[in-house]
Formats: structure tokens, C-alpha cells, sequence
């Protein structure tokens, strides 16, 4: 979906594991910058969360690991609005 909602993106975070869906990419679509940028969030089976960013390049790609849904939620959110990035 493009320009998700705060709450679309709550939404889509609790609904990981269900279904089969265990990860979910929030993408950048900004045709004017060079490679892809993402943040990408996968449901481990130990219910912790990787994180993984992009941003732009290969030198640029970092992952991470969260205990909470509250941390990762507030990571999209953040990312989302463009006001952080996911560090290592």
C-alpha cells in the first residue's frame, strides 16, 4: 500500500505470524534516489524480531535484532516519517 497509516503499519506488525506471514518490508518508492531503501522486520520462531535497513547500498544495509513489538513499531513509525534510521 502506498503512504501507509500509523495504524496500518500497527496493524500489519500484530498480524505477523498469522497466516504464515512472518516478515513484512516497508519501501521507499523515491524514483529521484539511487538503490533501495527499506526497512524490513522478520518474526523470529524465539518471538524476538530481526530488523534489517537499507539505504540505498550494499555498504548501507544493516540488521538488527528487537525483544519488543512496542521497539519494532516504534522503529517503522520512526522510519516511516523519515525522522530515524535503523542503526546496527
Amino acid at each position: 500500500m502506498r503512504r501507509p497509516t500509523e495504524s496500518a503499519i500497527g496493524a500489519m506488525l500484530a498480524g505477523l505470524g498469522r497466516g504464515g506471514d512472518q516478515r513484512m518490508v516497508l519501501q521507499r518508492l523515491d524514483d529521484w534516489l539511487q538503490g533501495d531503501r527499506y526497512v524490513q522486520v522478520l518474526l523470529c520462531d524465539d518471538g524476538t524480531y530481526g530488523l534489517e535497513h537499507r539505504a540505498g547500498t550494499g555498504s548501507e544495509h544493516c540488521r538488527s535484532r528487537a525483544l519488543s513489538r512496542d521497539e519494532v513499531l516504534s522503529t517503522l513509525l520512526g522510519w516511516a516519517a523519515d525522522a530515524i534510521r535503523v542503526e546496527r
